[in-house]
């Protein structure tokens, strides 16, 4: 599968300061495409699926004139997107009974 249809399938809403879904995907999609490390968009490891990178650091592109002026609109927020990790219900885990041999 392509990277751009890992994106279409993987990635979160967008943060605020991005005008669109679709803004959003091409910015991933063109990250995708050069990414070397596990600092990009997409996670690759042998026997796993492909997942999305929560802890990417989208706004290392973003100007500083950008930066400051989404941030005075209220639209600037670097978090965004690691704060819509998937969380594991670590509660529910726990409150399952162990398995015994």
């Amino acid at each position: 599968m392509s990277k751009s249809r890992h994106i279409a399938e993987l990635a979160p809403p967008p943060p605020l300061c991005f005008l669109s879904g679709m803004e959003w995907r091409s910015y991933l999609t063109s990250a995708a495409e050069g990414q070397k490390d596990s600092r990009g968009p997409l996670i690759f490891k042998a026997g796993e699926p492909v997942r999305f990178n929560y802890r990417f650091r989208y706004c290392r592109d973003c100007s500083h004139e950008r930066a400051r002026h989404m941030a005075a609109i209220g639209k600037c927020d670097p978090h965004h997107v690691y704060n819509l990790r998937p969380v594991i219900n670590v509660v529910a885990m726990a409150l399952q009974p162990e398995m015994t041999a």
